[in-house]
């Protein structure tokens, strides 16, 4: 199973000042391996896929910088991130749980949408969240096919 984050660089840099040096990374090239493995850290620190109640292991295949634009904030500079998780049974994909709190454990109006591609290549929306810990505890979020 292959996963996609796209999120503002600006964003991830104020979640994660350790990752400062992808400021200086140049658009729609691969990150460099020592910046790879400082965004594969975080990223581990921040995220875990759950299929049969077992993690699975997360791959960090590329990531790269790009310009992008949004019709509200014009240009800005984001981050888009593929990585990979073997499933345990290809017949049992849900439900599945993502723990996820990404660059919202910083910065707290960060939102995030989870879409399921189907083999037609159109997308189904799964879940949308922001960080919440009502009574002290995140919320958490089962992802269900629709």
């Amino acid at each position: 199973m292959s996963l996609k984050l796209s999120f503002a660089l600006e964003d991830l840099i104020i979640a994660a000042p350790s990752l400062s040096s992808l400021d200086g990374a140049q658009i729609d090239q691969p990150l460099h391996a020592k910046v790879l493995n400082k965004l594969n850290n975080y990223l581990h620190s921040h995220m875990a896929l759950l299929n049969d109640a077992q993690a699975l292991p997360i791959t960090l295949n590329h990531a790269e910088v790009n310009l992008v634009h949004n019709s509200h904030v014009g240009f800005y500079r984001s981050v888009l991130i593929e990585l990979s998780a073997p499933l345990n049974n290809q017949s049992e994909l849900f439900p599945m749980s993502l723990h996820y709190d990404v660059i919202m454990h910083e910065v707290r109006n960060h939102r995030a949408i989870v879409y399921w591609q189907k083999s037609d290549s159109s997308l189904v929306k799964l879940a949308s969240f922001s960080y919440k810990k009502p009574q002290g505890e995140p919320v958490f979020y089962e992802l269900e096919k629709q």
